[in-house]
């Protein structure tokens, strides 16, 4: 046997004994004293007392609480080593940047913390409900045994843990389906479960003479959440990553069919109705020409409606940064349609969630818009003020105004019914002023 581990051995079990040995200690000198004294002990003198009390009393406690005392100081010190370790596990496992690196890293654990020879990670599949190979160590020269997990086995690791609730412990591997020949070796399973539900296993190889301490037990058992927690992390980013790109690869699909189909069809059609509304001998009569004008504007309502989308559908999932949006459509509408632009901001900008950012750049933009195709008008001032709690936008121009309620009953203005629809999705406010050559005002309170 190893001296070192005798030692080991020996201090532990002084340790745990320690108050039976000082009680031992204490007869063993208190009959030692009585025997030597016993020829002249007539009577009980202050010497024999005094040497009752020194060597059977107060040395055996003074042993006793030194070894209390060094008992106390490595349990601290084992803990703070214990505590050191979990932090820098912890950080290691936190840093990983991609699956791969943390794959190598949980292969890599174990061997720092066990005298192992071998280890397996399995990685579970909910959809399959199977374990899957991520990755595999051993040392040089040695063939690890082929080891599965089986759900249906009840003596499967996975079910151990499951029936006694603790996925922080070491069980024997009762799933071996190949042993080398001659092989003889330890096999044990580490269950790594988040919230009672299985992550991942970790099958560990160890030689027919290793015997983890306690220590190692305790260390393995440790990093056993903290694992699955990395494992359960790295999954939901690679599952989130995967349907970001699908959403991507979907979004482009759309606009590109959107370009190529819709999009030339209704510049077709909204020449072709300007052509016509030109034409005296379709609109001289007088009864074509306001819904020939009506039909161009409809057209032209969507086939701007249908150029934002594609913009909206170019730009990257995620936040959107609303004030280069507003400003890169302010800049090209006003070149367009030659008006002046103010823009105006207040308060710490934010990025908006892209739902929430597209929706208030849509009833922004058809303000903008209407400004442009309606109003006349030769000047737009906007205001941007980011509030700790709201956003609070306001479109003026200097343009013809209008009469809202008459606006509002034709039925060509769903373009400000959608402006409504999207504020109270938005559960804000929208107020719209404007009177007959007196320009127009919209005011947007959304809450943040």
């Amino acid at each position: 046997m190893n001296p070192l581990r005798i030692v080991r051995v020996l201090k532990e079990t002084v340790i745990r004994w320690r108050w039976r040995i000082v009680i031992a200690l204490m007869l063993f000198a208190f009959c030692t004293e009585t025997i030597e004294h016993l020829p002249i002990l007539n009577s009980i003198d202050s010497y024999y007392i005094w040497e009752v009390i020194q060597f059977a009393i107060l040395l055996p406690l003074l042993i006793g609480t030194l070894l209390s005392l060094f008992d106390t100081q490595s349990r601290l010190s084992k803990t703070i080593t214990r505590q050191e370790k979990q932090r820098i596990i912890r950080r290691q496992l936190s840093g990983a940047r991609d699956w791969e690196e943390l794959v190598t890293i949980m292969l890599q654990l174990p061997r720092t913390l066990a005298p192992i020879v071998g280890n397996v990670l399995l990685v579970y599949d909910a959809h399959s409900k199977n374990f899957e190979l991520a990755g595999q160590w051993s040392q040089t020269g040695y063939t690890p045994p082929k080891v599965m997990c089986c759900p249906d086995n009840p003596t499967c690791a996975l079910n151990l843990a499951k029936q006694e609730h603790d996925s922080n412990s070491l069980y024997p591997c009762q799933c071996l389906m190949r042993m080398p020949r001659q092989a003889n070796y330890g096999v044990y399973c580490l269950p790594l479960l988040h919230a009672d539900q299985p992550v991942a296993m970790l099958q560990l190889f160890f030689q027919p003479e290793a015997d983890l301490s306690k220590k190692q037990i305790d260390l393995l058992s440790d990093v056993a959440p903290k694992m699955a927690l990395a494992v359960e992390s790295l999954l939901l980013k690679r599952s989130a990553r995967s349907i970001s790109l699908v959403k991507g690869e979907e979004r482009q699909r759309i606009a590109r069919h959107l370009h190529d189909t819709i999009s030339p069809d209704l510049a077709y059609l909204h020449l072709r109705l300007d052509q016509l509304s030109g034409d005296e001998r379709v609109a001289g009569g007088g009864q074509l020409s306001p819904k020939i004008a009506q039909m161009c504007e409809v057209a032209n309502h969507c086939y701007e409606q249908v150029r934002n989308l594609l913009a909206d559908l170019q730009q990257e999932e995620g936040a959107l940064d609303f004030i280069t949006a507003l400003t890169d459509f302010v800049n090209a509408t006003g070149a367009r349609a030659g008006f002046q632009v103010e823009l105006a901001q207040t308060g710490a900008p934010r990025n908006l969630s892209s739902k929430v950012g597209r929706q208030i750049l849509f009833i922004t933009r058809e303000a903008i818009r209407n400004a442009a195709r309606h109003a006349h008008a030769t000047r737009v001032m906007i205001d941007v003020a980011w509030e700790w709690d709201q956003l609070y936008i306001e479109v003026s121009d200097n343009g013809d105004g209008f009469q809202l309620d008459r606006v509002r009953s034709l039925e060509t203005s769903y373009g400000l019914h959608m402006m409504q629809d999207y504020a109270d999705e938005l559960r804000g406010r929208l107020s719209i002023h404007s009177k007959p050559e007196a320009g127009t005002t919209l005011k947007l309170w959304v809450p943040l």
